[in-house]
């Protein structure tokens, strides 16, 4: 969970940022923003980086809240991932 809040304060502040920078629209930034982690996300998952087993379970194990994980186990969300 800290992880997630982190990254949306981070966000927030860029969004803030450049709004008083460029005087652009929140939600055009923010759809700006949005493209762009889909972006980096497409190029991971079609990457080395994605088919490199112990980095990505690192990932994952780095970004999953900690009750989900005692819930229904990492490897139910391995599972689950690999959709």
């Amino acid at each position: 969970m800290r992880i997630i809040e982190e990254n949306a304060s981070l966000e927030f502040d860029l969004i803030e940022k450049e709004h008083k920078k460029n005087n652009m629209t929140r939600p055009v930034l923010t759809e700006m923003i949005s493209d762009k982690i889909n972006k980096v996300t497409d190029a991971v998952y079609s990457s080395e980086l994605y088919k490199n087993e112990e980095l990505f379970k690192e990932v994952i194990k780095g970004c999953c809240p900690d009750v989900l994980i005692k819930q229904v186990g990492f490897d139910a969300v391995m599972e689950r991932d690999s959709i």
